[in-house]
């Protein structure tokens, strides 16, 4: 018998998907788990529903029926492929897995991704997380002050979750794998690739540094995967810090004002009236930080409450 966890790898993992079907995406899974709510029947039970138990049962339409039972003819070669991954040392974590982290089911709802790849020590997830973002071209006082700021939200409990990208997510991640407060890393590859860098393979084998991708893990950059991982950053923080950031263009702006539309979580920026960008952050309504900032998150309100989402 199939668990609800195998069911959401068969029908949403792009593993072995170019034999078949387009595997679902995050929200095409979250409006089936609904339908299968409403007709109380359990994901596990999928795999084994034939064309027409879809269209009866569910009241699918053919075309759809057809598509979710091309999914399931591959679940040999995908299930064998997850071994592989497994052996190497990849986790592969479902919206069904208590270990699923739970920050990124609250704050994306059904736009959570059902299916996440990890290599590291997934136990980092039970923990709570600052967010550190900025601009790929920082300078000195800008890697001071990520560095400073690190250490005091680790003071407060918290790791760090970043992006990997040079400049201010490498000045974060790093300061976080030296004092070992536990950092999560949402490339924007895949995070077999990101083990080429000898300082990411040994945080990882340390136990220090988790990485975590919706994209497969073999996978190069992508700048669609950019994208989803800066919502991904934000919705697994307690608090997102910006650090530097372009006006107007660029991730770390296309992340942060996402977040202050959608409200991920609470959003604090450096207050440097040098940088355009961090200014006009601010006065959106991020929360200005200086050098007198204590790292203690909580003295400031989420802004938004729980996203709905389905219990798979």
């Amino acid at each position: 018998m199939h668990s609800n966890s195998d069911a959401i790898k068969i029908y949403c993992s792009r593993l072995c998907s170019e034999e078949t079907a387009t595997p679902l995406e995050a929200r095409e899974w979250g409006d089936l788990c609904s339908l299968l709510i409403d007709k109380g029947v359990q994901p596990y039970e999928l795999p084994d529903f034939s064309q027409k138990d879809f269209e009866e049962v569910l009241g699918l339409s053919g075309l759809y029926a057809k598509r979710l039972n091309m999914l399931a003819e591959r679940k040999q070669n995908l299930f064998a492929e997850i071994e592989n991954l497994e052996n190497s040392g990849v986790t592969v974590l479902t919206r069904a897995d208590k270990e699923f982290p739970e920050n990124l089911k609250k704050a994306l709802g059904n736009a959570c991704p059902p299916v996440l790849y990890c290599i590291g020590d997934i136990c980092l997830l039970k923990g709570k997380f600052a967010g550190f973002t900025g601009s790929r071209k920082a300078e000195e006082k800008d890697e001071i002050f990520t560095r400073s700021t690190v250490r005091k939200t680790a003071e407060n409990g918290y790791g760090v979750v970043s992006g990997g990208a040079r400049g201010v997510d490498a000045f974060a991640e790093d300061e976080g794998i030296k004092i070992g407060c536990g950092v999560l890393e949402f490339p924007s590859e895949g995070i077999m690739r990101r083990l080429r860098s000898e300082k990411v393979f040994r945080a990882v084998q340390e136990g220090a540094l988790l990485l975590l991708s919706a994209a497969l893990p073999y996978v190069p950059f992508s700048s669609a995967y950019a994208i989803m991982r800066n919502r991904y950053i934000y919705a697994q923080s307690s608090g997102t810090i910006v650090i530097r950031s372009d006006f107007g263009k660029g991730g770390t702006w296309a992340g942060a004002a996402d977040n202050l539309k959608y409200g991920f979580c609470a959003e604090f920026c450096r207050n440097a009236a040098e940088y355009a960008g961090n200014t006009a952050l601010i006065k959106r309504g991020a929360i200005p930080i200086d050098e007198n900032f204590k790292g203690n998150l909580e003295d400031y309100s989420a802004p938004s409450a729980d996203k709905q989402i389905s219990m798979f």
